[in-house]
This record gives C-alpha cells, sequence and structure tokens, in this order.
C-alpha cells in the first residue's frame, strides 16, 4: 500500500527540496494503545534502517498536564529495509498475554499491517524501549546514527492532552481542536524531508510546533469531529503519497515488471518473477487512476480501452515488498 505523486515540474521551490532522507510521513494516537507511526522513504533508493540505525525516540510528558521533558525516555532501534519512494510501519507491539484494562492489546488489525512492533509494556530505556505508547503530548524524534533528522512536537513545554489547532498549540483554553489525539495525522504531500531543530542537535531550540503546518488530519477536520473519527483507517498506513517522486527521471533507478504490448490499446498484461500485491496506475499528472488490489499472482492484465489515450504510469507491489515502476503508452 505505498503511494507515490509523480509530478512533472520546473517549480523554483524544488531548488530547496529535500527528498533525500527518511522521515515521518502518519501519525496515529486512537484509543487504548492503538498507536503507530508510519516513515516514508522519499529517494530512489531503498534505505536500510539496521545499517543506518535509525532509532525513534519519544520525550513523553507524565500526565496529560505535566511538561514534556527534553531529556530521552523511550527509544527503539527500526529494523528492515524500506524500498524506494516506500514506507515502514511502526505501532504499538503490546500483545493480548500481557494485556490489562490499562494496558490493552491495541487493535489487532492495526497490528497487523505493521512492518515492525514496537516492544511490550514495561520495556523501557534507550534503545530498547516502548516509544510507541506515546499519549499525544508527547514529543517523537527520529535519528540516524544519533543525528536528528526529523521531530513530532516539542519540549520543554506543557502540553494539555494534545497538540492543537490554534496557537501556541498546546492543548489550552482557546487553542482549538486537540488533533493528535484520535486522529490520524498524515504528512502533506508538499513535505519533502524532517522538520529539524534550528539550532543543529538541539531539541529546545523548537519553540513552536503547529500540527496543521507540515500535516493533514484524516478524514480532515470538520467542525462537527468527534474524537471516534479517524479511528478505524488502518487500511491507510503503508501508503504515502510526496512530490519528492520526478516521474520518468526516476524511473532508471528502479526496477521494472514486464509489461506488454506497448503501446497497448486493448489489454496490457503486467507480469513479475514473485506475486503482486497490488498495482497503482498513474497518469501524467501524478494522479492515482485505478488500484488494483488483492491479486495474489505473478500476472495481471488491465483492459486499457476503459481508460483515455495517453501516457501512463504502472507501480507494482509484490509481496516481498518490492517496488517495479513502467512507463506505459495506452493508444
Amino acid at each position: 500500500m505505498k503511494k507515490l505523486l509523480l509530478l512533472f515540474t520546473l517549480a523554483s521551490s524544488n531548488i530547496f527540496a529535500q527528498c533525500n532522507e527518511l522521515f515521518i510521513s502518519k501519525y496515529m494516537r486512537g484509543q487504548g494503545n492503538t498507536k503507530g507511526v508510519e516513515f516514508y522513504n522519499p529517494t530512489a533508493n531503498p534505505i536500510d534502517l539496521t545499517q543506518g540505525r535509525y532509532s525513534i525516540e519519544r520525550y513523553k510528558s507524565n500526565s496529560q498536564t505535566d511538561a514534556i521533558d527534553a531529556i530521552m525516555d523511550d527509544s527503539l532501534y527500526l529494523r528492515g529495509v524500506v524500498p524506494p519512494y516506500s514506507t515502514w510501519v511502526l505501532v504499538n507491539g503490546q500483545d493480548s498475554a500481557n494485556s490489562t484494562p490499562s494496558s490493552p492489546q491495541p487493535n489487532p488489525a492495526f497490528q497487523a499491517i505493521a512492518d515492525q512492533l514496537d516492544l511490550l509494556y514495561g520495556t523501557h530505556g534507550a534503545n530498547v524501549g516502548q516509544p510507541m505508547y506515546f499519549k499525544g503530548n508527547d514529543c517523537l524524534v527520529l535519528r540516524k546514527d544519533g543525528v536528528i533528522i526529523d521531530v513530532f512536537g516539542e519540549v520543554n513545554c506543557t502540553v494539555n492532552t494534545a497538540w492543537s489547532s490554534i496557537a501556541p498549540y498546546r492543548g489550552g483554553s482557546g487553542m482549538g481542536k486537540w488533533i493528535t489525539r484520535f486522529y490520524l495525522m498524515e504528512r502533506k504531500a508538499s513535505v519533502k524531508g524532517g522538520r529539524i531543530p534550528p539550532v543543529a542537535g538541539d531539541l529546545t531550540s523548537i519553540t513552536e510546533f503547529n500540527p496543521l503546518d507540515q500535516w493533514d488530519t484524516l478524514p480532515r477536520l470538520p467542525a462537527t469531529a468527534t474524537q471516534a473519527d479517524s479511528l478505524d483507517l488502518f487500511s491507510l498506513f503503508g501508503s504515502h503519497t510526496c512530490d519528492c517522486f520526478t516521474g520518468i527521471n526516476e524511473i532508471g533507478a528502479l526496477q521494472s515488471a514486464k509489461v506488454y504490448p506497448v503501446p497497448t490499446s486493448a489489454q496490457l498484461t503486467i507480469s513479475a518473477s514473485e506475486n503482486i500485491k497490488y498495482i497503482e496506475l498513474f497518469n501524467v499528472m501524478g494522479q492515482v487512476t485505478a488500484t488494483f488490489q488483492n491479486i495474489n499472482k505473478d500476472i495481471f492484465m488491465i483492459n486499457t480501452e476503459n481508460y483515455p489515450k495517453g501516457i501512463y504510469f504502472i507501480k507494482t507491489h509484490t509481496i516481498s515488498k518490492k517496488t517495479l515502476i513502467n512507463k506505459v503508452i495506452f493508444e
């Protein structure tokens, strides 16, 4: 379920695009321990999380109204390889055997889509902790080899229950809605890299966290929104749209499936060396034209007569998480 956005633009703002390092792309603090984050690889190359010693840290407040300390409470190393323009999902790992009313197992449907589970309750400490027990008013920090590459929140401040929608965004009276508690947060497609402190390595130099500056809520936050509005959006994890993918310039860096005939005027066949999980079809504007789910075989056919003539991109996802990109022409 990894999405991308195919962009064909020469906008001057691209000069400052990062697109070179892992960052946090989704965040959800649901009911109980149903909590997790998604990381996105915005590059044309796989990212080996283990080799890069990537870690996610939690800087916590001890209650709903205590200040967030600048001293890290829990940290966990990420393990695995994130394919190009793809995601890695980390979910709270509490299991049913160790669950209690005060520390329940997360929704099993959420745990099922995870690439990695956090450690069990009670496993505190640096590099072996449980950062996915965040409460919605904690600060999360992503590091590579000890260097800060993304920050969700801020430290040395008091946040009432959750980060909110009106400055100074700390959940107090008159500060809008609590939006980092019981909402799924997704990084905007225009965000191409992590949020780092203005003073390198100094978390205390971040003085304000506006969650809506770089993030959207899913579903979008209406005036009548309730706490339960986004708790069943687990299928949206493992999929992120980002402007970093520059379409035709990146195709040479990615593996391709076998597609034929090209061009085609009737039926396009897509063949891979292993079973295909799902396929996404994009037009040249970067819009998802169609998604074909639950394929579970190594060959698939698309009736191209159902689509306007033109250039398309096929993104094929295999069961081993390979990402295959093909440029095709529908006549």
